[in-house]
Formats: C-alpha cells, sequence, structure tokens
C-alpha cells in the first residue's frame, strides 16, 4: 500500500520526507516540518497519525490526522495554523489519494477532512459523487512593485491623507515612532512575551483569545519563532511612541513574502492606527531594502485590508466521503439546517463525522 501510517510520536521519522514534499510544492513556512512539529508539540493529543503517500520510490502526498469520531478524520487543525497539515503533489487526483487513505487510516473511515486549504497552493479540486469542498475565508494578498513609493502611489488619495493625517498629529503632540526588528532567536522569548502584554490587554483579553505566556499558544510562539529566526526566516516587528510599545507583528519571511500571523496594537490610541502606520513603516523598509515582493494575510478579509490591496482569494475545506450514500445523507442534513436557519424552523440531525462540513453548515 502507497500510504504509510505511522503514530505522531513518530513525527521526527519524516522530517526528510516532509520537508521534500513542502520544497517541491510551494515551500511555504507554514508547512514546514519546523511549523507542524512545533504545533503538535503543544497541540497535539498524541492520539494523531502521520500519513505519507510514496510514488515510485518518491514521497508525494503527506498529513497529519486526527479522529474527528469513530467513521471520520480531518487534517489537524490548530487556531494557530493558517493551513491544515496536508501537503500534496498537485498533479495527483486528490480522490484518488482520499480513496486509497481512508481504509489505511482506519478500516470504519468513511469520511476525510483536509481542512483550511489554499488555492495557491493546492487549486480547489472539483467535487464529485464521492468529493465536496466547502468555503473557509477569503482572504487578501498584497503584491508591490519595485519599490514602496509606487506602491503608495497606487493607494486611494483618501488612504494617503488619513496617513497623513495621522502622522501630523503624532507631530503635533510631540510623539516620536520608533519601528524595531528583532530576527535573533535569543530575543524571542521576550519579544512574543511583550506581544503577549499588548494582546492580554486588548479585546482579545477580555474574550480570552489573547496569547498567555503560560499557556500553549505563548509557548508555541516562543519556540516557532526562535526556530524560524535560527534559519533567519523568523521577523518580529515592534512599534513604539517614545520608549512606550504600541504595536507589534509576529512574522516568518520566505522566498520574498512575508507572512503575517499575529498583530497586537495599543488600544488606548485611540484614531491613531498604530498597527497600521507601524506596518506602512516596515513595508517601506521590507520593500526598499530586503528585497520583499509580497505580503500574506492568512487571516478573514476586513475593511482596512482593502484599503492595503484588491487582491483576495477564498481557502476552502475538502470533504472525501468513502460511500456516496455518506455525501448524500450529509447534503441533505445540511440543506436542511439552511432552511432552518432562513425559516427559523429546528432541526435534529445525527452527526456524519467530517469537521471541516460542519463548519460550512
Amino acid at each position: 500500500m502507497p500510504w504509510i501510517i505511522k503514530p505522531i510520536s513518530r513525527f521526527a521519522d519524516c522530517a526528510g520526507e516532509w520537508q521534500q514534499i513542502n520544497r517541491a510544492v510551494s515551500d511555504t513556512p507554514l508547512l514546514d516540518f519546523r511549523f507542524a512539529g512545533d504545533t503538535i508539540s503543544e497541540f497535539a493529543k498524541s492520539d494523531e497519525s502521520i500519513a505519507t503517500f510514496h510514488d515510485k520510490g518518491a514521497p508525494r502526498a503527506v498529513g497529519v490526522f486526527t479522529r474527528a469520531n469513530r467513521f471520520g478524520w480531518q487534517t489537524l487543525q490548530s487556531p494557530n495554523a493558517p493551513i491544515g497539515f496536508w501537503i500534496a503533489d498537485p498533479t495527483i487526483n486528490i480522490e484518488a489519494l482520499l480513496r486509497q487513505l481512508a481504509p489505511a487510516l482506519s478500516p470504519q473511515c468513511g469520511v476525510i477532512s483536509i481542512t483550511q486549504q489554499d488555492p495557491g497552493i493546492l487549486p480547489r479540486p472539483e467535487t464529485s459523487s464521492h468529493l465536496s469542498t466547502l468555503d473557509y475565508i477569503a482572504t487578501p494578498r498584497l503584491d508591490f512593485p519595485d519599490s514602496f513609493a509606487e506602491y503608495l502611489q497606487s493607494r486611494s488619495n483618501n488612504f494617503r491623507h488619513n496617513i497623513k493625517s495621522k502622522r501630523n498629529r503624532l507631530k503635533r503632540d510631540n510623539i516620536s515612532t520608533r519601528l524595531e526588528f528583532v530576527t535573533t532567536p535569543a530575543e524571542m522569548a521576550k519579544v512574543v512575551a511583550d506581544y503577549s502584554q499588548l494582546e492580554c490587554a486588548s479585546w482579545k483579553g477580555e474574550i480570552n483569545s489573547a496569547v498567555r505566556m503560560d499557556e500553549p499558544q505563548g509557548r508555541f510562539y516562543v519556540k516557532l519563532m526562535a526556530s524560524f529566526a535560527a534559519i533567519g526566516e523568523g521577523l518580529v516587528y515592534r512599534y513604539f511612541f517614545g520608549d512606550r510599545l504600541v504595536a507589534s507583528d509576529l512574522c516568518l519571511v520566505r522566498n520574498k513574502t512575508l507572512i503575517i500571523l499575529k498583530t497586537a496594537c495599543d488600544e488606548t490610541y485611540q484614531g491613531l492606527s498604530t498597527a497600521h502606520l507601524m506596518r506602512l513603516d516596515a513595508f517601506a523598509d521590507l520593500v526598499d531594502k530586503h528585497g520583499i515582493r509580497a505580503v500574506e494575510f492568512y487571516g478573514p478579509l476586513k475593511e482596512w485590508h482593502t484599503r492595503l490591496t484588491e487582491k483576495t482569494r477564498q481557502m476552502y475545506h475538502v470533504n472525501y466521503y468513502r460511500w456516496q450514500i455518506v455525501k448524500l445523507l450529509h447534503e441533505f442534513r445540511n440543506s436542511r439546517h439552511k432552511k432552518a436557519s432562513t425559516d427559523g424552523s429546528e432541526v435534529h440531525g445525527a452527526e456524519t463525522g467530517s469537521a471541516s462540513a460542519e463548519i460550512g453548515a
């Protein structure tokens, strides 16, 4: 059987194959072995499996899977991972891959969900009697021309006026600004801790979704930023008003692309858009001095994104149904939920085992 299934405890054994597949497919840091490993160390439950597909002696697909229930499996999806842990050669039919994977995961496996996929990495497959896809989020991307000045000139007059007004306000209030870049592994624990303080003081702290240093999220980001900084791909930029930290972004950089993982800002400065000002200063430096040509946000498209860029793409989930009747039952269940949401009626239905279908229902 071309699929090899191993317990998650043997994840390190797959490092070479994982990196080989990722480099061949997209070479994104979000599917790098380091990113997956740091996620697993903090968020896995230890009952997950790593599956690797070989063709003609070469690894061609890999994924980390966890049971959704007795009959369903899905890719490991922590809140810190923008993309589900699945990498596959896009020239191989994904339905054919999943058809072979289902019995390899377990004899009872009837549904496999591949979550939060990027069409820029894995083109969205056509639906079939055994395969369906569901919209996840529209996410923005920013592509730069040859200089930051050229990019800024391409923005609206209103955008440039608003930025100038905010900078003039800082001058009137005698507030000096400073941008700081941090790239060394030894500094990452401190800057992530500073980031945590900002986020805990914000609305995210109020709803208990902030990065906290004594919890898995805090440990994850310290490990992640240090491991990528060690290979020259971890970057934290920070914005100061005088000596006071007012905004910070945790980022990864690879192949002239900046990926923004997390953003926090001091919400006591109303009307100044501290994170916005920080990013524009950072982008100017990164584009003109360091050759950055694109920014990926990997978050839901928001109004402020549209001031920076017009480019978006639709991320998605994939559901594979080993037996067609399960897909038909799932579609029927989802249609009843949609009807209930429009007419206010109550619907009760059996669980079918697909986490991503639950997201899209």
